[in-house]
């Protein structure tokens, strides 16, 4: 049987790596080439066309062989293999003019330089395969130790070689490609006659070896592989942990082992039994098969690693033993073909096969199941259908340690957490290729498992060094539209000596919308490009912390806060920068505290004492003369009691409502105004509070403290439709509250919802979501809060806000650039989403496209300033993966890697210690 010489493996083998490997090359030139240079375009077409000619000849070649029903033959794959050696080496030894040391590693990850060897790898390896198969002649008896011998003076030829290299001197420009050229040639010989005496061996019968056959297969398929998985993971040896990926789980081990049993047990000519274990063999395949892909790319490396730490030769086991499996697979089948039918034995052998990838599969649905729960839960609540979370607690665990497992990390971690291909395939399964960060996963921990909240820094410093210098505000009327266009424009100083970065938070009035920004690089100024929020903060955080170029970034924190951010500032320096905004009234505002602006004319408010309703009666803009002049209703404080009733509240319960008893009591609150809220990981807010102390007793203390959901629910029902109270929240709590990052949802546009009272033995203190607190003291008193339309039946309360959703309210159809009516509608519809998150991702997704429609900046956007087009087109390229995700899902904290190790760092680390050892003799 010579069915390797199939035409379909030149296609699975050869065309199609090619082709992933020019579409990825594609995508990596389209990022980077604004920032190369002749020569290294140059060298980027010369490549990608010659290997665009290699993979359609491979192609071509394929179509013949298949329309004519007949197999490659040997020179095909001699050439194949030359041409692409040949390819590799000029890909090589340009390496650094392909992909300048200039790029960014955060644009372009130190591994893209490796994906040439690994995806081209599989095609040499085929086709050295076959050039063995064709030159091996068993009626001659060909010695497979001859073989191993002609292996093993290769890789003395390479150490000798490796050392006179080292002590002649050669010249360091010569150095890199001599090793390159030494490295290939080497491997090429070398693995000729490696792979020469496996095939011999894997051919042959084992009767030649009986005396041996269990011994050699025992240590092929048990020891070694078990001995190479304690090495990467540090159990022995010396080497870095996972320097080949996280292979730590106990399956690994035990796959391991049991695949290595299968493969040593003896081939008895009993039918039953061949069938059974043919079986159990091809369950079993795809887990040598998945490790021979893992190491193929490092083949080149066996004799460095071998020279290197002695124990490289384990890099070898996974190839070794797919070649002798999948032989011994092929002899199962020659046997059983006598006793059963062929097609049906090779149908089983493939349902078998399928068993161990189909098991990854479903789990990972699962997961993927398990967390959209879990984040709609959290992130996308109904607060008209609240729903109880039913996803065991176990179930839940193993998710988001799947998900920390599987986080890339940066190169230098040399492999990391993640497991190579399977972390690519769970995170493209269960997180759309996009990630959790590191915050995200640890509040869900704390929400349904109860962990404790880990301390991460602010997300935003308030505190910023560089200073407003200048500030001028130019405003102009739009007859037409009847509303303001102001541009403030600043000059900002750095007094320090040190690289600084901007920093500023501000709030917009309802009805003014920032619709451009810009920014000076240098003397060119360049204007800001919307984007989603989370791509737009990402790249920016990439560029500050790791090339410290010119970016500048305008977002929302919350619905009312915005965050303006400019880096870098170098010593003394001064920058320009500037946003405009579209503006019904003329508004004040105050920045770093001592600048107040203003944007219009206010005069010109006065003439404005009616309700502006737009967009076909769905929103009401209540300008600022009428609010003074509506009635006002009086609110009574209603106590709002948030209970913590987490699993950690078990030992502090009686306390918590003795504390409780004696506010009551010490504040005489009347019952009326008296809500409880039972909160772990859900909320229960009692209908009656007739005996709310056995209900707290009752109620079961599970997961977290999840505050920050019933600050939303009493939120909302303020919102939902105008009470006659207003709401005093109060924490009562021992342990450390889950809390919004920021600020609650809605809590800009309720009477007092910004401010909440912490319980704690016997005193109350008053804080705030910004983390402002103080002792409290004097009791809550009732407030005059302004009604619209009217006192009798009001449709809204007016706390800071303006805008009035009105009962036909609905998304807006059409909205236009440099519209103030549709700035208003634009802003209406990203407070209901606010209200209403479990509109879901397609609300979002229309939030965003009106957004860059209008040029309208929302809490779903950001204006982004950037350098250069390389950065933009990453942008875009990012925001696109970003807007295909779920809205939870996060862009990630550090660099996106591809899992697997460098090749360079595997290889410099070799040769550093085959230099350390000679230095020690």
């Amino acid at each position: 049987m010579q069915n390797w010489r199939s035409p379909w493996w030149i296609l699975v083998s050869g065309v199609f790596p090619v082709g992933a490997l020019l579409a990825l090359a594609t995508q990596i030139f389209y990022i980077i080439a604004p920032q190369l240079d002749g020569e290294s375009k140059t060298a980027w077409y010369i490549l990608g066309i010659s290997l665009s000619l290699l993979g359609l000849g491979q192609l071509g070649y394929y179509l013949f062989l298949h329309f004519n029903r007949a197999k490659s033959n040997l020179y095909y794959h001699i050439a194949v293999y030359i041409l692409f050696f040949c390819w590799l080496l000029g890909y090589l030894l340009n390496g650094e003019t392909l992909i300048p040391n200039d790029i960014p590693t955060w644009m372009l990850s130190d591994e893209a330089r490796f994906y040439p060897i690994g995806f081209l790898m599989p095609n040499m390896a085929f086709s050295m395969y076959s050039i063995i198969a064709f030159l091996t002649n068993f009626e001659i008896d060909p010695k497979p130790l001859h073989n191993l011998f002609g292996a093993f003076s290769v890789a003395l030829i390479s150490y000798i070689g490796l050392n006179v290299m080292i002590i002649s001197g050669i010249p360091e420009r010569y150095f890199p490609h001599i090793a390159i050229l030494g490295l290939f040639s080497m491997s090429t010989l070398f693995f000729f006659f490696l792979g020469r005496s496996i095939y011999i061996f894997g051919h042959r019968p084992w009767s030649a070896w009986s005396q041996w056959d269990v011994l050699i297969k025992g240590i092929l398929g048990i020891a070694f592989p078990i001995w190479g998985l304690m090495l990467n993971n540090s159990q022995i040896g010396y080497l870095p942990e996972h320097v080949f990926g996280n292979f730590s789980s106990p399956w690994f081990y035990a796959l391991a082992v049991v695949n290595g049993v299968l493969f040593t047990l003896p081939n008895y000519p009993h039918p039953l039994y061949r069938l059974v274990l043919f079986l159990l063999r091809s369950l079993f395949f795809p887990y040598i098969l998945y490790f021979a892909l893992v190491f193929l790319p490092f083949l080149p490396l066996a004799i460095p690693a071998i020279l290197a730490i002695g124990t490289g030769f384990l890099m070898l086991t996974p190839v070794i033993l797919l070649v002798l499996q999948s032989a011994t697979w092929i002899k199962d089948l020659q046997f059983l073909q006598n006793h059963y039918p062929k097609f049906g034995m090779i149908m089983s052998a493939v349902l078998g096969a399928c068993l161990l990838p189909s098991f990854l599969y479903f789990s990972a649905v699962q997961d993927r199941k398990a967390l959209h729960q879990a984040l709609d839960y959290v992130y996308a609540p109904d607060f008209d259908n609240p729903s109880t979370f039913k996803i065991a607690d176990a179930r839940l665990a193993r998710v988001f340690a799947a998900i920390q497992q599987n986080k890339r990390r940066r190169s230098m971690d040399i492999g990391g957490n993640s497991t190579p291909y399977l972390s690519h395939f769970y995170n493209s399964m269960v997180l759309d290729n996009l990630t959790l960060s590191d915050r995200k996963l640890n509040k869900l921990e704390a929400i349904f498992l109860g962990k404790d909240l880990q301390f991460f820094p602010e997300t935003i410093q308030r505190n910023s060094i560089p200073q407003i210098k200048t500030a001028q505000v130019e405003s102009k009327w739009n007859e037409i539209d009847q509303s303001w266009t102001s541009t403030l424009h600043l000059e900002l100083e750095n007094p320090s000596r040190n690289l600084e970065e901007y920093r500023t938070l501000f709030s917009l009035p309802d009805g003014a919308l920032i619709q451009d920004y810009y920014l000076y690089i240098g003397k060119e100024k360049v204007k800001g490009e919307l984007a989603e929020k989370k791509t737009a903060t990402w790249i920016y955080e990439q560029i500050r912390n790791n090339t410290r170029r010119d970016p500048g970034l305008l977002s929302y924190l919350d619905a009312k806060t915005l965050s303006l951010r400019v880096y870098p500032f170098q010593a003394k320096e001064v920058r320009k920068t500037g946003f405009t905004v579209i503006h019904k009234e003329a508004f004040q505002l105050t920045l770093d505290q001592n600048h107040e602006l203003t944007f219009g004319e206010l005069p010109r408010n006065q003439n404005l004492t009616a309700p502006i309703i737009i967009g076909n009666g769905q929103v009401a803009y209540i300008p600022m003369a009428l609010c003074k002049t509506l009635p006002k209703v009086k609110l009574m404080p209603h106590y709002h009691f948030i209970v913590d009733c987490s699993a950690k509240s078990k030992k502090h319960i009686n306390a918590q409502i003795a504390d409780l008893e004696n506010l009551i009591r010490e504040r005489k609150l009347p019952k009326e105004t008296l809500h409880f809220h039972l909160a772990n990981r859900d909320v229960n807010t009692l209908t009656q509070n007739e005996n709310w102390q056995a209900a707290i007793r009752n109620e079961a203390k599970v997961g977290g403290f999840f505050a920050e959901r019933a600050f939303e629910k009493i939120l909302y029902s303020y919102t939902d439709q105008p009470l006659k109270h207003y709401p005093v929240m109060v924490l009562v709590t021992e342990n450390l509250p889950i809390l919004p990052e920021f600020t609650p949802r809605m809590a800009h546009f309720v009477y007092n919802g910004l401010q909440y009272y912490h319980l704690g033995h016997k005193a109350l203190e008053e804080t705030d979501f910004w983390g402002n607190s103080a002792p409290s003291g004097a009791e809550p008193q009732a407030i005059d809060a302004v009604a619209y339309p009217n006192a009798q039946q009001p449709l809204a309360y007016l706390s800071t806000q303006q805008l009035v959703h009105l009962p036909k309210n609905q998304a807006a159809s059409s909205l236009k650039k440099g519209s103030w009516e549709s700035a208003a509608l634009l802003q209406a519809e990203w407070r209901h989403l606010e209200a209403h998150p479990e509109l879901g991702e397609t609300t979002w997704q229309n939030l965003i496209k009106k957004s860059f429609n209008t040029g309208l900046l929302t809490p779903e956007t950001a204006y982004l300033v950037l350098e250069n087009e390389s950065q933009r087109r990453l942008l875009r390229m990012k925001q696109k993966q970003v807007l295909q995700g779920k809205k939870a899902f996060d862009v990630g904290e550090e660099p996106v890697r591809m899992s697997e190790p460098g090749f360079w760092v595997l290889l410099g680390l070799m040769l550093l210690i085959v230099y350390w050892r000679k230095m020690r003799v």
